[in-house]
C-alpha cells in the first residue's frame, strides 16, 4: 500500500509507492490534507500496477486521473464525447442565430465528426491540431479556400465553447491559421455576353 512521508520546507504530503519497474518512487501529491493526499498516493499506486501488467492503456489512465480528480474534489471530472459535445452546442445555437447560421453551424459540425472517423468516440478533449487541419484540408478538396476559412472558423466557435465548458484543455481548431486565397480563387470574374443577359 501507498505511504505518505512529508519533507522539510514543503507544505505538501509526498506520495511513497512502488513504480512500474519495481523501484520505490516519491512524487509530491500537492495535497496539505492526509486524507486527500492518500488518495492520490492509492490512485497513482494501482497505475503502477497496472502499468506494471502492461494493462494501463489510455482508457484506464484516463479512469485513474478521474478519480484521483474526484477524491480530491469531491465531485466527478467533466468529459465530453467528440461526437455528441459539438451536435449539443450546434443544438443551442439554434435559439439565438439567424436560421441559416444555425444550419451552417449544424452541416459543418456533421461533416467534422464524420471525418473524424473512430476517433469521434474519443474524449473531446483529446482532439488535436491535425484532426481539425484534416477537416478543413477535406473541405478545401471539396470546395474552395473560402468555404474552409468559413468550415475552421465555425469550428474555432464549437471547441472553444468545450474549452470554455471545462471539458477541454484547450481549443484544437484556434491554433490553426485560415488559409491564403489560391490565384484560381482571385480570378476576376468576367462580365455576362449580351446572349447571357438576355437569357
Amino acid at each position: 500500500m501507498a505511504s505518505l512521508r512529508k519533507k522539510d520546507r514543503s507544505d505538501y504530503y509526498f506520495a511513497c509507492f512502488t513504480g512500474p519497474d519495481g523501484r520505490r518512487v516519491q512524487r509530491s501529491t500537492k495535497q496539505v490534507k492526509r486524507k486527500q493526499a492518500q488518495a492520490v498516493a492509492n490512485e497513482w499506486e494501482k497505475a503502477s500496477r497496472l502499468a506494471a501488467e502492461k494493462r494501463l492503456g489510455e482508457a484506464q489512465a484516463r479512469q485513474v486521473v478521474a478519480d484521483i480528480y474526484q477524491a480530491i474534489s469531491n465531485e466527478p471530472l467533466r468529459s465530453a464525447v467528440a461526437r455528441v459535445f459539438p451536435l449539443q452546442w450546434a443544438a443551442t445555437r439554434k435559439v439565438d442565430t439567424a436560421l441559416r447560421t444555425y444550419q451552417a453551424y449544424t452541416q459543418v459540425i456533421r461533416d467534422f465528426v464524420g471525418s473524424l472517423g473512430e476517433r469521434a468516440g474519443l474524449d473531446i478533449s483529446q482532439l488535436t491540431k491535425a484532426d481539425v487541419a484534416k477537416y478543413r484540408d477535406e473541405v478545401l478538396k471539396r470546395t474552395s479556400v473560402a468555404n474552409a476559412n468559413k468550415s475552421l472558423k465555425y469550428l474555432r466557435v464549437a471547441l472553444g465553447a468545450a474549452y470554455k465548458d471545462g471539458v477541454a484543455q484547450e481549443n484544437p481548431a484556434s491554433k490553426l491559421d485560415t488559409l491564403r486565397r489560391r490565384e484560381a480563387d482571385r480570378a476576376e470574374r468576367r462580365p455576362f455576353t449580351v446572349k447571357e443577359l438576355g437569357a
